[in-house]
Parts: structure tokens; sequence; C-alpha cells
């Protein structure tokens, strides 16, 4: 499900012609198996740095 979302996100902001993230905040929780999952479709697309 988190990957849905990430998914989900990219499609968002492909159509609303948003091409970067100028901040991303975990809030202080561990990068877990969902935040992961949530966070490879985004950095895949090239908004998260890693």
């Amino acid at each position: 499900a988190s990957r849905r979302v990430g998914e989900e996100l990219v499609k968002a902001c492909k159509e609303l012609d948003i091409s970067e993230v100028s901040c991303y905040d975990r809030n202080g929780f561990a990068r877990g198996e969902k935040m992961m999952a949530f966070e490879d479709p985004v950095a895949q697309h090239g908004f998260l740095p890693r």
C-alpha cells in the first residue's frame, strides 16, 4: 500500500507539472519497510536525492 501511495504521488505531481520536492522530512521516523516502499517510486522519479 505504501508503494502505491508513492506511485500516486508521482502521478499527481506529473499531472500538476511539479518537477521537484523542495523539502521532505520523515519527522524523525526511521526508514523502515513502509517508508522505503513509499520513497522508492518517488526517488526513482527524481524527487528525492539518494
